[in-house]
């Protein structure tokens, strides 16, 4: 109502020296009019607060300040100069110091949703976003008041409720987490995500054959590295191994490859008697990641103890042991169990028997009869100077 009546005053006086207050007006409104809400436009999904609207509209009654300053200041002369230059750079020292305020709220993600949430307390997707990086920060129980927020706010949207099953998941509350997850999917079967975090606390609560089909869902739309990985440690579990290796390969084909999968797939090509592959793959593993403790072991005891005699590798078995010790500090039986048989096949009997004693006194901590029963069996080899020859997987950890 008071800009309709401002604008007929100005009409009414448009013919006077209110005329370039008339223009700077009607630009201000043409300029905004278009992101006042009345129309439909997508990117106001995304805008949760309006200031930064006004930032071209006022450039009309910006100007028109500017020449009406100009105008007094030119009428005083020499006075006029230094009063200009005093009122200038007072308005200029002003702005800088509410752009330095106003700067302060970009100074990272979770800054800049928090301030946005203190505007506007119903920005869905504000309290959403904030959520997710306060759950990569592990602060589930604060993430999950914001995702909670968020799906109060906007109930017919997945995102927040999958995001609410994920940050339960990470605290290890995985039954109502999978609840979670299936709500999502019920709300929106396209929340592609929402079937791969379902598959996830499924494997984890050893069903992992109703995670396959949900994987197998994630990748109709989201043909994800990652996702051909974790599929095929699920076919892995359910014994499947010709397609786990299947899937495995595929992450590893792919543009950006998933090389995490290369110890995946060198677990199952062992599995599946392809030795030769599978030190080939556990050596790739190591490569990505020098500090791969199970792939140091594993392919360890495979060189060490492989029934083949072009498979193994008495030095290259030896050094991988040798590293895994260190960085488990000689506190790990099964590792101290490897070390043994690498040293037993480089001929280092001596070492071996030392390694393996050591093995099982820490063994003998953990009551594992099988594992404690098979160490003894090789310690008594080692004392006959013997190596130990042994069907893949062995000791090795898994």
């Amino acid at each position: 109502m008071t800009l309709a009546a401002l604008f007929l005053f100005l009409w009414w006086k448009r013919h006077t020296w209110l005329r370039a207050s008339l223009f700077a007006f009607a630009y201000f409104v043409a300029a905004l009019f278009p992101v006042l809400g009345l129309f439909t436009h997508y990117f106001l999904r995304y805008s949760f607060v309006g200031d930064h609207f006004q930032y071209l509209a006022s450039m009309g009654p910006l100007a028109l300040a500017g020449a009406g300053a100009a105008t007094i200041f030119n009428r005083w002369n020499e006075r006029g100069l230094w009063l200009r230059t005093v009122c200038y750079g007072s308005i200029l020292a002003l702005l800088g110091l509410l752009t330095s305020r106003q700067c302060a709220a970009f100074v990272d993600d979770e800054t800049l949703w928090r301030r946005t949430l203190s505007l506007n307390s119903r920005a869905w997707i504000a309290e959403n976003n904030l959520g997710t990086i306060l759950m990569n920060q592990m602060k589930l129980d604060e993430a999950l008041v914001h995702f909670e927020n968020s799906s109060r706010i906007r109930p017919d949207h997945a995102a927040p409720r999958s995001n609410i099953g994920l940050a339960r998941f990470k605290k290890g509350e995985v039954d109502e987490a999978i609840s979670d997850f299936k709500a999502a999917l019920a709300i929106s079967p396209n929340e592609s995500y929402a079937y791969a975090h379902l598959a996830n606390a499924l494997v984890s609560k050893g069903r992992a054959e109703e995670a396959i089909p949900n994987y197998r869902a994630m990748l109709l739309t989201n043909d994800l590295p990652e996702v051909h990985r974790q599929l095929g440690v699920a076919l892995f579990r359910t014994g499947r191994v010709t397609e786990a290796i299947a899937e495995y390969e595929t992450a590893l084909r792919m543009e950006h490859p998933f090389r995490e999968a290369y110890f995946d797939l060198a677990v199952a090509l062992e599995r599946e008697g392809e030795l030769g592959k599978a030190v080939a793959n556990y050596e790739e593993a190591i490569r990505y990641n020098s500090r791969h403790l199970a792939a140091q072991n594993n392919l360890a005891w495979l060189l060490a103890t492989a029934p083949a005699d072009a498979i193994r590798n008495g030095s290259r078995a030896v050094a991988l042991a040798e590293e895994a010790r260190r960085l488990t500090s000689g506190q790990n039986p099964a590792i101290l169990d490897t070390l043994a048989a690498a040293y037993a096949e480089a001929g280092r009997f001596p070492e071996a028997l030392e390694a393996a004693e050591t093995a099982l006194r820490l063994a003998l901590k953990e009551s594992d009869p099988a594992f404690i029963d098979g160490l003894r069996r090789r310690i008594e080899l080692y004392r006959a100077n013997a190596p130990f020859r042994a069907e893949p997987l062995g000791a090795a950890l898994r």
